[in-house]
């Protein structure tokens, strides 16, 4: 049986998304965020700049463009836990289990050199640097929101807040010690190891101080 025409399309426009975002990537590691045009990117990929824009909404957003996927993601762990589970320990899993935090997709690739000039492109531009704060607090925001929803409290609620500031804080403390690793050309062992250090160290703090709060849904 034939694949539905809307299927197909949406496929292709994936496909053609992320051949945006790899040329895009390439370009930025060699030349540089602030240097590199979309007009440039456009040439590179063989598109139009518009068809850029139909995609993507600003250089930035092309750069990081899975920010709204990993936060989807820190989403459905929390609200698809099963009974018994606290949303920590199901964030902890998540970010002990998997590089980037993608359910099921582990560690491999710690050690590739993409990522590593990934990161250091990241580290090398202001901009970049300014849109990674930004994509921290709309996390903030989203897991607010969540877990306002998840464990029946306000979200003004002072203990809430302080757990959602205390959380988004451990989670850009392993983003930093993960960028760190790699830039350091460790091994994926040892890569993981170091991540794993500081989440597992975090994670029982926030337990231990938000036990009252981070309720497990029965």
């Amino acid at each position: 049986m034939a694949e539905p025409a809307a299927g197909l399309r949406e496929r292709k426009k994936a496909r053609l998304r992320q051949e945006i975002s790899d040329v895009a990537t390439r370009l930025f590691a060699e030349h540089g965020f602030e240097q590199v045009t979309l007009a440039q990117i456009a040439d590179a990929a063989e598109v139009s700049v518009k068809t850029i824009f139909n995609h993507f909404g600003s250089k930035e957003e092309l750069y990081f463009d899975r920010a709204n996927e990993i936060e989807d993601t820190f989403a459905r762990t929390i609200t698809e836990r099963a009974p018994g589970v606290t949303a920590l320990a199901a964030l902890r899993s998540l970010l002990v289990e998997n590089l980037v935090p993608f359910s099921g997709r582990g560690w491999e690739g710690a050690d590739d050199p993409r990522l590593r000039a990934f990161f250091a492109t990241q580290d090398r531009s202001p901009a970049l640097q300014a849109r990674r704060l930004l994509i921290g607090e709309e996390l903030s925001g989203r897991l607010r929101e969540v877990l306002a929803h998840q464990l029946d409290r306000d979200p003004d609620d002072p203990p809430l807040l302080s757990f959602v500031a205390m959380l988004t804080a451990a989670l850009a403390l392993r983003e930093r010690v993960l960028r760190e690793a790699v830039a350091e050309a460790s091994t994926t062992a040892e890569v993981r190891r170091r991540v794993t250090a500081v989440v597992d160290d975090a994670f029982v703090r926030l337990e231990r101080a938000f036990g009252d709060v981070d309720l497990p849904p029965f």
